[in-house]
């Protein structure tokens, strides 16, 4: 028995004694979310995915919004690794947690949550879904650093869409924002971003020099 299967076990005998205590449910959860995590790391996806469906129901029976979302987006990553061929119910589970995220009550922790889903829609190629997601982070957030980022995702999803001119203004506010952060390496991947853009709009001086803060913002 190798060290994966003894961990496993040893985990699985303390969930079996968390869930004879209900004081216990934080700690039931947090080693579940272990196992769960090991299960990924190691291929066993499959497994990965149960363990998921558990935990989420606890949380949400708890009314643990922010948990359960967490854990959503942790599950879709174990069903996207489960099969190189996508899997409809990434869709299920990533709109589960969108309908759910309303319910976060830290505007943070729901501005993070609807990052991370317009990120996994975005990847899936349900492009609408993603910007309404970046639309209600620059809406709900204060956050500068989540509001830079929603923008810089914002102009890349104009990109993957082929609208170059429409993401322009959104790569030009994230390079300024990043900027402003001191974030130089996403502030690089911005002026790539609007490099790739500029060069579709044929406007290709300009891309040259994006091209250029580009390499400087990477140094």
């Amino acid at each position: 028995m190798n060290n994966y299967d003894i961990t496993i076990r040893y985990y699985e005998s303390a969930i079996s004694d968390f869930k004879l205590s209900p004081q216990r449910r934080a700690m039931l959860c947090s080693t579940m979310d272990k196992v769960a995590a090991m299960h990924v790391k190691h291929g066993d996806h499959i497994r990965a995915r149960g363990v998921y469906y558990d935990v989420i129901k606890i949380y949400m029976d708890e009314q643990l919004y922010e948990e359960a979302c967490s854990a959503m987006l942790r599950q879709v990553e174990a069903v996207l690794g489960d099969s190189p061929v996508l899997d409809n119910s990434c869709f299920s589970i990533l709109d589960e947690c969108l309908d759910n995220c309303d319910k976060i009550k830290n505007n943070v922790a729901k501005c993070k949550v609807l990052t991370e889903l317009g990120l996994k829609y975005s990847l899936l190629g349900r492009f609408a879904v993603a910007v309404d997601c970046f639309d209600d982070v620059l809406r709900l957030s204060e956050d500068k650093q989540l509001v830079a980022v929603a923008m810089q995702n914002m102009g890349a999803v104009k990109n993957r869409l082929g609208e170059f001119t429409a993401g322009i203004p959104w790569h030009e506010k994230a390079i300024k924002l990043h900027g402003n952060l001191g974030n130089r390496n996403a502030q690089g991947q911005c002026f790539c971003n609007l490099a790739n853009a500029l060069t579709h709009a044929q406007r290709i001086d300009d891309a040259a020099e994006a091209f250029i803060h580009a390499l400087q913002a990477f140094k």
